[in-house]
């Protein structure tokens, strides 16, 4: 909620009583009234040092994803009764189907397959994962690496690009990188028809991706 004022229908004013931020880069300013809560998603555990204050003095209350970023604000000295964990959701009545998952993974004859699924950044530890992948699986191997990854650092990304051309020369144990924006249902699919999924990340919030 950005707008302190709100016009009905019949044109008249409703005073909103609390402000919700979600916005990057976040804003602590103050509201002119009622309470104001930021939501803040957080990676990297402490957050910068000139947020503390503005948060302690202007924030009512903070919500973030998990109760590692939790620890990290407070560490950071944010006020604890300040910060609250709010998780992200999901519906899982339209998103993954166990059913389908029992049906179509790796039972029937499939490779085992393992899927990443995130930014090719080397805060999410995509160099980490082929390390090990390579380290892991021996080239007769029957196994399967699928990475799924639209964004990303330019500089990661040839890194990942050399070590799949090394890979695919020296072992036949299988390499995708699937780099096209996906729609919900085919990343729905990429799920379902895996059967482990890693998250090597070094500093990880909420594992969103």
């Amino acid at each position: 909620i950005y707008n302190r004022i709100i016009k009905s229908q019949d044109d008249m004013p409703v005073y909103v009583d609390v402000t919700i931020r979600f916005h990057w880069p976040p804003n602590f300013d103050k509201v002119p009234d009622g309470k104001l809560v930021v939501y803040l998603p957080w990676e990297y555990y402490h957050i910068p040092e000139t947020w503390v204050a503005r948060i302690n003095s202007n924030v009512d209350e903070l919500w973030t994803t998990c109760t590692y970023a939790k620890r990290g604000m407070i560490s950071s000295g944010v006020r604890e009764d300040k910060v609250f964990v709010i998780p992200h959701g999901v519906d899982q009545s339209s998103c993954l189907r166990p059913d389908r998952i029992l049906q179509d993974g790796a039972d029937h004859g499939k490779p085992f397959r393992i899927l990443y699924h995130g930014g090719i950044l080397l805060r999410k530890g995509i160099d980490l994962l082929l390390q090990a992948y390579s380290e892991a699986f021996r080239p007769t191997d029957d196994v399967f690496l699928l990475i799924h990854g639209v964004y990303g650092d330019d500089n990661v990304k040839r890194l990942v690009s050399q070590h799949l051309k090394s890979h695919r020369r020296t072992s036949k144990a299988k390499v995708e990188w699937i780099k096209d924006i996906l729609t919900e249902d085919e990343i729905t699919l990429l799920y379902e028809t895996s059967d482990l999924l890693v998250h090597p990340s070094r500093s990880e919030g909420f594992g969103l991706g």
